[in-house]
């Protein structure tokens, strides 16, 4: 029988949720044919896809008088492909990839919808407009739309985006990569040792202005002034001492002896299995990958109250309103606390974070959900 043909058009194949996320589905879902268009590079994962045998071409749109050129260029590949779906993602992606695939006689097509909402002071304000014009063609381009957590179908629907072509389909994670495996507190990661007597907590978010790090360092301060001894990893883009910035903030709350920066690290999972809780201090968020990463390995999370962290954690005590650091600290404490003097607890915590993420948010589950809509929409041409 012959595999039907996914075309997914995304803005760009850089080191983001929304890229790991398609990379993981073209890779892991192997009764489907799988082609992509970047409209811009190749970024983080064009090699790994093309490696796999899956044809990744590369737009370079431009925004300018050639536009119109690589908008023709893109139709004409949509013909060539001639895909059973086209799934586009992001919302350049949507619009952009989306009208291309109509006028190219593509009549499933499928949305992908990853923002949670949209602060002004942290994006362009062509995004905004962006966000409108794709509300108002959400009723004609594509037959469903998909986002990756209830906050962002909330936000969406109340900026106009139409409701009947709506669902949710979470992210799913690789079990066999994140998965909690008893070791010692850390190991060695880039020949760091820390003593098993602090309370070794981490954040992976790369450097930005949503991930509020002033607020996870007043927190820390907080946390310090009632004595607690911890260690504290930052892990990600950006977060080394190349960064004034962030060095600035640490220096700031005199944090200096307690903060440890990685920068970038390809082995989330080791992070993960290595510290005893993961903090999570953004302003803004969709569906928060590393909330699930951290679960799987057994390792327990707290959050700020955005996205579907709470969804994903499942425990209104781990979670605390956003820029609210003496609640953030709170938390910390309590966590402590447990840890410190009900080992037994912690351990039964820890047990039940993995077992949450294997029920839920299974790469399995998220593969299967895609599938069933890729079948549905395929076969029938409407859902």
């Amino acid at each position: 029988m012959k595999k039907k043909t996914i075309l997914h058009i995304i803005t760009g194949l850089g080191d983001g949720g929304a890229e790991g996320v398609l990379s993981r589905l073209c890779l892991n879902s192997a009764n489907f044919k799988h082609e992509v268009i970047s409209l811009t590079d190749e970024g983080k994962y064009g090699p790994t896809l093309r490696s796999a045998g899956i044809n990744v071409r590369c737009l370079h749109l431009s925004y300018s008088f050639k536009f119109f050129i690589d908008f023709i260029k893109m139709i004409y590949w949509i013909r060539q492909t001639s895909p059973d779906v086209v799934q586009t993602w992001m919302y350049h992606a949507d619009f952009v990839g989306g009208l291309a695939a109509r006028i190219a006689g593509i009549k499933s097509i499928l949305w992908n919808v990853r923002m949670t909402s949209f602060l002004p002071i942290h994006g362009k304000a062509r995004t905004k407009v962006l966000i409108k014009i794709c509300a108002i063609s959400s009723r004609f381009i594509p037959k469903k739309i998909i986002y990756c957590a209830n906050s962002a179908l909330k936000y969406h629907l109340e900026n106009g985006y139409c409701d009947k072509k709506s669902l949710v389909i979470y992210n799913g994670f690789d079990l066999n990569l994140f998965k909690y495996t008893k070791k010692d507190k850390i190991s060695i990661i880039n020949g760091i040792h820390i003593k098993s007597k602090y309370f070794l907590l981490g954040m992976v978010a790369r450097f930005d202005v949503l991930k509020d790090h002033n607020n996870l360092f007043h927190a820390l301060s907080m946390t310090r002034s009632q004595g607690i001894q911890f260690k504290c990893l930052l892990v990600g883009n950006n977060m080394d001492y190349n960064n004034d910035k962030i060095v600035q903030l640490i220096k700031q709350y005199n944090l200096e002896d307690c903060i440890i920066l990685i920068g970038p690290y390809s082995n989330i999972a080791k992070i993960m299995n290595c510290i005893d809780l993961h903090i999570l201090s953004s302003s803004s968020e969709g569906f928060p990958n590393v909330i699930a990463e951290s679960m799987a390995c057994g390792t327990p999370c707290i959050s700020t109250d955005v996205g579907d962290a709470k969804i994903i954690i499942n425990d209104e005590a781990m979670c605390c309103s956003a820029n609210d650091p003496e609640s953030l600290s709170s938390l910390i404490i309590d966590c402590y606390y447990e840890w410190k003097n009900s080992p037994k607890n912690w351990e039964k915590r820890k047990l039940n974070c993995a077992k949450r993420i294997k029920k839920n948010f299974s790469l399995r589950r998220m593969i299967k959900n895609y599938s069933n809509i890729w079948i549905k929409i395929s076969t029938a041409g409407e859902l």
